[in-house]
């Protein structure tokens, strides 16, 4: 699975078990949910995210995450963690603390 935040790769569950623990003790995450695309036996969603720290403070700009999801049967055979850059002005407000990236929208 792809380290979105760090820009590396995770391997194993005890690597993903890591991952998470370790952003989420010290951030919160909100997330916006945008397109859901069944493509075969594979889920393509987007995904908005805001991160903040424990006080609330924004941390860094949204991202948008693509989540690509296999599955082989009921069971989810390989997720995929895609960033992407541009985030449009209408996510972007849904956002606590949002400040507009003077786009004129």
């Amino acid at each position: 699975m792809a380290d979105v935040v760090n820009g590396g790769v995770l391997h194993g569950i005890g690597g993903v078990r890591e991952y998470f623990e370790r952003i989420f003790a010290i951030t919160n995450v909100q997330v916006t949910v945008g397109d859901v695309i069944e493509i075969g036996d594979t889920v393509v969603a987007t995904t908005y995210q805001q991160f903040y720290d424990l006080d609330g403070k924004v941390l860094g700009e949204p991202r948008m995450v693509v989540n690509r999801f296999s599955f082989s049967g009921d069971l989810v055979s390989r997720m995929v963690l895609t960033s992407q850059e541009d985030i449009p002005q209408e996510v972007r407000r849904r956002f606590r603390g949002f400040v507009s990236d003077g786009g004129g929208d």
